[in-house]
């Protein structure tokens, strides 16, 4: 389901507001408010005004004067940028195929918490950062190694857990030995957090006869959420696993 960027504020970077305004373009174009191809009614040294053959004209005039006021992109940015193409009648611009493709992911980057056992899962936590990085440049990835020096570092673990909007855990058979995750995984389920849990090494989620029963409750409730398995230890494996990460974040594989 695409989220609705003309709810999302307006960047305060120039650059992310050249592209939000694609992606705003591009979503009432896919929603039917207003059609793809513009005509400029503005001067090019006035406030950028818009209108289009399909839809409301009102609508369009709404937004833009709603949410981007006087922080509308020049219409030459656009087109330089590929998301606008000028046409050969004067003024008139139409979208391009590459601000469309600005709806295969979410319109606010999310947050992500990456937990994991450092003895047994941290080659696979870089694999998740890079492959989250890669998807959006600007998704937030928090992993221990980005706690900075001399802070208090259970303080701040506690509230990036309870603050993120994705808590992933990457589970190996030895994972829930270690404190440190499993109370990572309970703040997950006391907080809003979505929990994602990607199994690998051999990792099972049934019960063992003599772990503690605080594992054993922690087993319980990750039986309860979304679970992604690498069920053997080769490329592929790894590699469909990330693209369903990256599917439940809101972004695009294809």
């Amino acid at each position: 389901m695409i989220d609705n960027p003309l709810e999302q504020p307006v960047p305060e970077s120039r650059i992310e507001q050249i592209e939000a305004f694609a992606r705003d373009l591009a979503y009432g174009f896919n929603k039917g408010l207003w059609g793809g191809v513009f005509t400029r009614m503005s001067e090019p040294d006035e406030p950028l005004i818009l209108w289009t053959e399909v839809g409301s004209e009102n609508e369009i005039s709404t937004y833009l004067r709603e949410k981007w006021d006087n922080y509308r992109p020049e219409i030459e940015i656009m087109v330089h940028s590929g998301y606008l193409s000028q046409e050969e009648q004067p003024s008139r611009y139409t979208l391009t195929p590459k601000a469309l493709e600005l709806l295969k992911k979410p319109a606010a980057a999310p947050q992500v918490f990456v937990s994991y056992r450092r003895s047994s899962s941290s080659a696979f936590a870089a694999l998740v950062v890079a492959r989250l990085k890669l998807a959006d440049r600007m998704i937030s990835v928090f992993t221990d190694k980005d706690i900075p020096l001399g802070e208090q570092w259970a303080d701040l673990l506690e509230e990036r857990v309870r603050s993120t909007k994705y808590f992933v855990c990457l589970l190996a058979p030895d994972t829930l030995e270690s404190e440190w995750v499993r109370k990572e995984i309970n703040w997950a389920f006391e907080s809003d957090s979505i929990v994602i849990s990607i199994t690998h090494n051999g990792f099972r989620l049934d019960n063992e006869d003599d772990e503690s029963q605080e594992i054993k409750e922690i087993r319980e409730k990750l039986k309860t959420v979304q679970v992604h398995r690498v069920l053997e230890e080769n490329i592929d494996n790894y590699d469909d696993a990330m693209n369903r990460l990256v599917r439940n974040l809101g972004y695009s594989t294809l």
